[in-house]
């Protein structure tokens, strides 16, 4: 019978392998988040620490958040202090005005935060004027230049709500997990896991960064721990926060006893294992829970924390975190290429701002009537006729969508479309492929290279608006 290696032959293994660009295995990582002695789970944190710098460098990713709307949210997550089925001394109040916003992005700035977080205690968001005021608001942090807006507003049920806070501004969107699937119905019972997923479903469509984690030191087992992280790995979520529990008096978890330090270093290892390339934030409870270890989580691996006070706890002195940071020899200027913290020039900002689409046709006639038709739906056109320029042009623009004629004299234009398909910044970005009716062959080589629609020549000359509404879901 062959037997398994032990701790530290395994942990050997694993480490190589991930540092190598390789990846750790479920029952691997559910056998190092064993680990019980202290010699073990410190050469862990130090295995950890190496595949935090090889992958993350020094940079440190700070970020801010504000309790725009507290209190009375209708979900029963047991955790919460916000939750209207809990009985805690929780402030109650309606969404804040537009100053009180642009308020604490100055403030968050200032303590060295890239980005404030716009937080509501709700269900989720839907269409109407909260999203219209909620929309505008992002707007207005987004154009004041002083750090990136990101939001957490619960559930997006739909397509074009993500597609209209993306087109505000929204960069980055807070929507957690929590547990892992099996563990999640003893969280909470007033929406389900699925629903979670999907909503960062429809925020990766939207092209929206994902900041996708955790509570840990719910009930959970070490298992579920394990489980959650190879969940966030599969949705390839770009941040992902590790809260830990800090009990709220009047929350049916109020009797829990929080997790051991080691046991948190523990698994922010584990997650770094797991997550090599991944944004890895240690957020709530970092305080109360790792005490005078703090300064540890980033030796386990993690690579950004929150800084600033949380929705209903105070946090630490932000001057005392950058002093952490840099004793550590750590830098907090985190300069992330998805960031646009600085004062950004107009010509960047209507990125985020102004839909964008990129035509790619040697036709110049009917360049000039897709232009014309997308113009008048207010998307920001840019077109090219030399398709061995797209990759370039979408690199710099970011295009919602791009329209690639497949018709092209001399070019491969299916090649283009594949390279442009299998590019880690632009996943997100739509194609619709065309060409002559007859050419089906062609139609098929561009859906096998990954096209998100092909259609004929003649759809897209009479028809493109609605092609491209059925493109984006609207």
């Amino acid at each position: 019978m062959e037997t398994q290696p032990d701790f530290q032959d395994l942990l050997d293994a694993a480490s190589r392998r991930v540092l190598d660009g390789g990846a750790i295995a479920l029952d691997e990582a559910a056998r190092l988040i064993e680990a019980e002695s202290n010699a073990d789970i410190h050469d862990l944190l130090a295995r950890a620490n190496r595949i935090r710098e090889k992958f993350k460098g020094n940079k440190v990713h700070l970020c801010s958040i504000i309790n725009a709307k507290a209190g009375a949210c209708p979900e029963d997550c047991k955790f919460c202090a916000q939750s209207a089925a809990n009985a805690t001394e929780s402030p109650r109040y309606s969404f804040v005005d537009r100053d009180a916003l642009l308020k604490a992005a100055t403030e968050a700035r200032a303590n060295g935060a890239q980005a404030l977080s716009v937080v509501t205690a709700w269900r989720g968001l839907k269409e109407g004027p909260i999203l219209d005021e909620v929309c505008a608001s992002i707007e207005q942090i987004a154009r004041s230049g002083t750090v990136r807006a990101d939001a957490s507003l619960g559930i997006i049920p739909s397509q074009r709500v993500a597609d209209r806070l993306k087109a505000s501004g929204l960069v980055c969107y807070n929507h957690n997990l929590e547990t892992a699937r099996e563990h999640f119905p003893n969280i909470c019972t007033t929406h389900t896991y699925d629903e979670r997923v999907q909503t960062v479903r429809f925020l990766k469509n939207a092209g929206i960064r994902v900041c996708c984690g955790g509570i840990f030191g719910m009930g959970e087992t070490r298992r579920h721990r394990v489980e959650m992280a190879f969940a966030l790995e599969e949705l390839d979520v770009d941040i992902v926060p590790m809260n830990f529990l800090n009990p709220i008096q009047g929350t049916p978890f109020e009797h829990l006893t929080p997790l051991p330090p080691m046991e948190i270093l523990k698994t922010i290892a584990l997650y770094r294992f797991i997550l090599p390339r991944k944004e890895i934030m240690v957020a709530g409870g970092r305080e109360v829970n790792l005490r005078d270890l703090q300064s540890l989580m980033f030796l386990a691996g993690a690579s950004a924390t929150m800084i600033g006070n949380y929705l209903t706890t105070t946090g630490q002195d932000p001057k005392k975190d950058l002093q952490m940071i840099k004793d550590l020899g750590l830098d907090p200027n985190w300069d992330g290429r998805w960031t646009h913290a600085s004062p950004c020039p107009a010509a960047q900002f209507r990125r985020f701002m102004e839909p964008i689409a990129i035509l790619a046709s040697e036709n110049a006639v009917l360049l000039s009537r897709m232009t014309n038709d997308l113009c008048q739906s207010k998307y920001r056109v840019s077109h090219l006729r030399d398709p061995s320029e797209l990759l370039a042009a979408a690199r710099e623009q970011h295009p919602m969508f791009v329209v690639l004629d497949l018709d092209l004299r001399n070019r491969d234009a299916v090649s283009v479309l594949a390279q442009l398909k299998s590019d880690p910044e632009l996943r997100h970005t739509l194609v619709l492929a065309f060409a002559d009716g007859a050419n089906e062959p062609l139609l098929e080589e561009a859906r096998a290279a990954g096209a998100d629609m092909v259609t004929t020549r003649d759809a897209v000359s009479n028809h493109l608006l609605p092609l491209v509404e059925q493109l984006l879901g609207v």
